[in-house]
């Protein structure tokens, strides 16, 4: 059980920072494209 929680929490943070990334890439493509 201890196991499974540490790999769940392992995930939301590379899914969270995965997000930020592309988020911030998201962003940067937006910026691109107006120009």
């Amino acid at each position: 059980m201890g196991q499974d929680e540490k790999q769940c929490r392992t995930v939301d943070g590379i899914l969270a920072d995965f997000d930020k990334k592309s988020f911030r890439n998201l962003r940067r493509a937006e910026h691109g494209a107006r120009r």
